[in-house]
């Protein structure tokens, strides 16, 4: 969603437009036989669980998503798919 809005500046005045977007906060917690799940990304999975808790409580000035993505890895790539939803 975009939100426009004018403004002058020393140079005239120019139209501009805010993104009024969700922020997007994700970790993986999938694993392969090369990368160990703590040592890829599943490190981030209670960081982001952290960062919903400390959130809870907050009157925010946007929608904040938190995913926890799995099959992240090749070849799944289900994580892409997501980007799409």
């Amino acid at each position: 969603m975009a939100e426009g809005f004018g403004a002058a500046y020393r140079h005239g005045e120019q139209d501009f437009c805010n993104l009024l977007a969700p922020v997007l906060l994700g970790a993986h917690y999938d694993t392969c036989d090369s990368l160990p799940g703590a040592d890829d990304n599943a490190a981030a999975v209670p960081v982001l669980l952290e960062v919903a808790a400390q959130m809870a409580d907050e009157t925010l000035e946007r929608s904040v998503i938190l995913a926890f993505f799995d099959a992240e890895e090749p070849p799944h790539f289900l994580s892409l798919a997501g980007q799409d939803a």
